[in-house]
């Protein structure tokens, strides 16, 4: 996971670089988790100067991850793919938690990504398979998407209002709720 975020990032620029070169320019863009970033980029939403600057905003974003990793601040979880389950069922597990479970990512009909400590995705995992569920846990572990990673939107909150951001030339999406983000 450490890696991952680079990854897209740089997988999502190179693209957008071979599009340019190419000629090719989106009516609109979007980008999933991590690659809103190059959506953001690639609509202008986040103006950049220089490739030095925009080597800079990635160096800050990255030393964000290492100072809030190196203090202890990234919740660490379970994360656990639900399929094939009863929403209904679902959202009972969840309640039953008491707030110590949640959905952490609604990916689709019939699949929720479910968070939580092992102590409550244990007994959750069990109760949904008995049911029929397909559970399945995933190979990360950080709370993503839940009031647990708090410290990390805060942290990032604070990397955004450092950046220059304007009203997007290209519409861009968003992947949450599939509409575009407002002008301002």
């Amino acid at each position: 996971m450490d890696a991952g975020a680079e990854a897209v990032f740089t997988a999502s620029q190179a693209l957008l670089a071979l599009l340019s070169r190419l000629e090719i320019r989106p009516q609109a863009v979007a980008g999933h988790s991590t690659g809103e970033y190059s959506a953001f980029l690639a609509s202008g939403t986040i103006e950049v100067d220089s490739e030095g600057q925009l080597i800079d905003h990635i160096l800050d974003l990255n030393g964000i991850y290492e100072r809030l990793a190196a203090q202890g601040q990234i919740p660490q979880a379970v994360l656990v793919a639900v399929g094939a389950a009863d929403r209904n069922l679902v959202s009972s597990v969840v309640e039953q938690s008491n707030g110590a479970l949640y959905v952490a990512m609604d990916n689709c009909p019939h699949q929720v990504i479910l968070c939580g400590t092992e102590q409550t995705a244990t007994p959750a995992i069990e109760q949904l398979q008995h049911k029929g569920a397909i559970c399945n846990v995933l190979p990360l572990n950080r709370a993503y998407h839940t009031p647990l990673f708090e410290p990390v939107s805060n942290a990032l909150r604070a990397f955004f209002e450092r950046l220059t951001i304007v009203s997007p030339k290209i519409n861009v999406y968003s992947c949450v709720t599939a509409q575009p983000y407002p002008q301002d």
